[in-house]
C-alpha cells in the first residue's frame, strides 16, 4: 500500500514536474490576450492599428515565491497612416492569480522592434509622441533604427510618462544644415533626462570621428547638443578643416596635413540653424 502512494506521489510529482519544464519553455498559445493588447494600443491613439499575428504564454519563476506569467507575442506589425513599425516581440509579465481574474489589466509592457526605416520611426514618433522630431527628417535622408520600449500603466490602464526607450541607428546618413554631409552614421541611444548617445561613430570627407557621449535635450522647437569628439591620427585636405574654422586658420594653405583631434563642443539647432557653437580642442597638427 504504502509502495503503491509513493508511486502515486512519485508520478504526481513527476507531471508537475514535466507540466512546469514545458510551461516555461514551450508555453502555451492563446487568443485571449490579442484584444487586450490591441485595445492599450488604441488606448495611446485611436489611429494606431496592431496586427497580432498568436499571443503564447510561458511560465516565469525566476521568483519561486511570486510566479509569473510572461505574455509574449512575436512579430507583430503597427501600422499608422502611411507608416508601419515591423516589431520584434511584444511581451509583458504578469501575476498567475490574475491571469484567471475577469478584471484583468496590463500594468507593464516591453516593446522591441527589428530594424525600420529610420525616416519612418520619426515620423511616427513626430505625430504620436513630441511634433518636433518632424524636423530631424530634413537633415537624416536614409538609414536603418531598431529600438526597445517599456511602458507604464497606471491602475486605470493609462500609460504613464515613465518609459524607457533605448536603441541603435545603424549606417545613416545626415545633412547638416551647412550642407556638409556625415556618413555611415553608428550610434547607440537612450532616453534618460534628455537623449544620450553612446558609442557614437561616422564619416566626414573621408576622415572617421568617434564619440563617446551626446547628450541631445529637446526644448519645444529647439534642439540643444552636447558632447564629445575625436578622430585618430589622419591625412587630409586642410580646406576640411578651414571649412568649419574659416576666420581662426585662413592663413593655412591648401595642402595635405595630418590630424588627430579631441573636441568637447555645444551648440543649439533652431529652425534649421546653428546657434551658440561652443567648442574646445587639443588638436596634434602636422
Amino acid at each position: 500500500m504504502i509502495k503503491k502512494i509513493l508511486i502515486y506521489l512519485f508520478s504526481f510529482l513527476l507531471i508537475i514536474f514535466i507540466s512546469i519544464i514545458y510551461l516555461t519553455k514551450i508555453g502555451f498559445k492563446t487568443d485571449r490576450f490579442n484584444s487586450l493588447i490591441l485595445e492599450q494600443v488604441k488606448k495611446y491613439n485611436e489611429d494606431l492599428d496592431l496586427e497580432i499575428k498568436q499571443v503564447q504564454i510561458y511560465l516565469n519563476i525566476e521568483d519561486i515565491f511570486n510566479p509569473k506569467l510572461k505574455i509574449q507575442t512575436n512579430e507583430p506589425v503597427i501600422k499608422s497612416r502611411n507608416n508601419q513599425i515591423k516589431i520584434k516581440f511584444i511581451k509583458t509579465y504578469v501575476n498567475v492569480l490574475s491571469f484567471f481574474s475577469t478584471d484583468f489589466n496590463l500594468n507593464n509592457v516591453v516593446l522591441a522592434t527589428n530594424d525600420n526605416n529610420i525616416n519612418e520611426l520619426i515620423s511616427i514618433a513626430a505625430y504620436y509622441i513630441k511634433p518636433e522630431f518632424i524636423i530631424l527628417n530634413s537633415f537624416i535622408k536614409k538609414g536603418k533604427a531598431n529600438f526597445s520600449l517599456e511602458i507604464n500603466f497606471n491602475e486605470n490602464g493609462d500609460i504613464k510618462n515613465d518609459y524607457k526607450l533605448s536603441g541603435k541607428i545603424k549606417d545613416t546618413k545626415i545633412i547638416l544644415p551647412n550642407k556638409n554631409i556625415l556618413k555611415n552614421v553608428n550610434f547607440d541611444f537612450k532616453k534618460e533626462k534628455n537623449y544620450n548617445l553612446k558609442n557614437t561613430e561616422f564619416k566626414y570627407k573621408n576622415v572617421k570621428f568617434f564619440s563617446d557621449l551626446i547628450i541631445i535635450s529637446i526644448f519645444k522647437s529647439i534642439f540643444g547638443v552636447e558632447g564629445d569628439l575625436r578622430n585618430e591620427k589622419t591625412s587630409i585636405k586642410s580646406k576640411v578643416i578651414t571649412n568649419f574654422l574659416e576666420e581662426e586658420l585662413n592663413f593655412i594653405q591648401e595642402q595635405d596635413i595630418e590630424i588627430k583631434s579631441i573636441n568637447k563642443f555645444s551648440l543649439k539647432l533652431d529652425n534649421n540653424k546653428i546657434k551658440d557653437l561652443k567648442f574646445t580642442s587639443k588638436i596634434d597638427l602636422e
